[in-house]
């Protein structure tokens, strides 16, 4: 039983760590996109609730919602991503209404997006949420393997 929680802790570690470092090289690489002025049209903070695995509690998060326009390659276009990684939930609604503040209705912004795939975002170059993602993937792993080696251990006791 310690053998398959510590495999599927140091799988999910893994692929997290993975996603993590994917999600760093793109956002290396939009520092590279090009770049137009854009236009906030909504910037709001939104709510969502989700259920602990441990305790039935919910627990409510805060992500900001920021909805831009800009004209690419004479096309008009919409986007929504601050930033490439996950989304960004904060545990307290002041910290998303701080981050959705700095772009305000009606504000003009410099909007960075890759032609070839259509992406956009606002703060090109930005890997807190790619380092985020790392961070968690290496807890998992680090979980995982001290399961597999108190397992080990267990198992060696037991013989």
């Amino acid at each position: 039983m310690f053998t398959a929680f510590g495999l599927l802790f140091v799988a999910i570690g893994v692929a997290l760590v993975i996603r993590g470092y994917s999600a760093r090289a793109q956002a290396a690489c939009s520092l590279r996109w090009l770049s137009v002025e854009g236009l906030v049209l909504s910037s709001a903070v939104e709510g969502k609730e989700f259920q602990e695995d441990d305790s039935l509690r919910t627990v409510r998060r805060f992500r900001p919602a920021v909805t831009y326009s800009f004209r690419a390659g004479g096309v008009a276009r919409q986007g929504t991503e601050i930033a490439i990684g996950m989304s960004n939930l904060y545990g307290e609604q002041h910290v998303a209404e701080l981050r959705a503040g700095r772009y305000p209705v009606g504000a003009k912004v410099r909007v960075y997006y890759d032609p070839a795939s259509g992406a956009s975002v606002l703060e090109p170059g930005n890997q807190a949420s790619a380092n985020t993602i790392i961070g968690i993937g290496l807890g998992f792993a680090v979980t995982g393997i001290a399961v597999l080696l108190l397992g080990l251990r267990l198992s060696h006791v037991g013989a």
